[in-house]
């Protein structure tokens, strides 16, 4: 903090309690696809053109093929939700400090004046 006149203390905090978390969520995460994966073997290499062909191919699979496998459905919907809640951690840390509560302000009276001018012109 004293290299950095812009890092305040409760901007460390934030710092230091969202890194935390992301240490605390990706290394169980990390280690549960790891096993995972690991648990379907590796399979044989074929060549480099092979596993980077058909990049814009999607694969689409109805819901009621992957809902009977229950360790896909758990991969998929943590993967799908994890990157919700994430979004959701990292705006509560950063979208509610005085600082951004301060520019929400600024918007808000900014766009108020703005109608205001425009109703007068009208």
């Amino acid at each position: 903090m004293a290299t950095n006149r812009n890092l305040n203390r409760g901007r460390y905090f934030r710092l230091m309690a969202l890194s935390s978390i992301e240490i605390l969520g990706t290394i169980p995460c990390g280690m549960y696809w790891m096993v995972m994966n690991a648990k379907l073997g590796v399979g044989p290499w074929r060549s480099w053109a092979y596993q980077h062909s058909d990049y814009s191919r999607v694969i689409q699979v109805p819901d009621f093929i992957w809902k009977n496998n229950p360790d896909i459905v758990v991969e998929l919907e943590l993967w799908r939700w994890m990157l919700v809640m994430c979004a959701f951690i990292f705006f509560a840390f950063f979208g509610f400090a005085e600082e951004a509560r301060r520019h929400y302000y600024l918007i808000y009276t900014s766009l108020v004046h703005r109608k205001k001018r425009q109703n007068l012109a009208v």
